[in-house]
């Protein structure tokens, strides 16, 4: 509606009975956005276009616009029942599957389990993100499968960062782990005690 309060249109989307909006946020003059959550770990992301009255739907567990709020990263988990604590982790940007590679399809086995410690944060420009995550095997007690307890090995830490085409990071120890990375410019990046400079110090590809 209007300043004067007269209602101008009316959309909707084509979303599960069982959806829980979140609060509306306008995303620039022309889009407004919502999280719709269906269950704790499903959500959609929609956005809706208020000239054309079209709607998107980005399917995932977190969400966060850049500062620009021209991308949107979307952390999705791979989640199977009877898997340890910490789905494999997926990050999307606008939609598209970044890091890491493959994650879009979902795994057969349990080793090299990638899981992502939010927040995801978006560098000043909106051309990288930054996260922590944590890459292990996992191996069930049960040689059935059918319990949840197990133990994780070859585990180590990583701090990622990730573009729409392009991805590395930087390895960590398990304090640092447990910081949350924050951006001094766009080409500099701290978490915990230790200044990370990507210019003169890329970040590597992670295995």
């Amino acid at each position: 509606m209007n300043s004067a309060g007269k209602p101008l249109s009316q959309f909707s989307a084509q979303v599960k009975p069982a959806c829980t909006p979140g609060a509306l946020e306008w995303l620039d003059d022309r889009r407004v956005g919502f999280v719709c959550q269906t269950d704790p770990q499903v959500r959609n992301y929609v956005v809706f276009d208020i000239q054309t009255g079209s709607a998107a739907r980005y399917p995932g567990y977190w969400f966060q616009w850049s500062p620009d709020h021209k991308s949107l990263a979307d952390v999705k988990l791979d989640v199977k029942f009877g898997t340890p604590a910490g789905e494999n982790s997926c990050l999307f940007l606008n939609g598209s599957a970044v890091y890491p590679s493959g994650c879009d399809h979902a795994k057969e086995s349990y080793s090299h389990i990638h899981t992502f410690r939010l927040p995801v944060v978006w560098s000043a420009d909106g051309s990288r993100v930054a996260f922590v995550e944590k890459i292990f095997d996992w191996e069930y007690l049960d040689p059935f499968l059918r319990y949840f307890d197990g133990e994780a090995s070859n585990v180590h830490y990583d701090l990622v960062i990730a573009s729409a085409g392009n991805a590395g990071g930087y390895a960590i120890g398990s304090v640092a782990a447990q910081q949350v990375p924050a951006w001094q410019s766009n080409s500099r990046l701290q978490l915990g005690d230790v200044t990370y400079e990507l210019n003169s110090s890329p970040p590597s590809s992670i295995p």
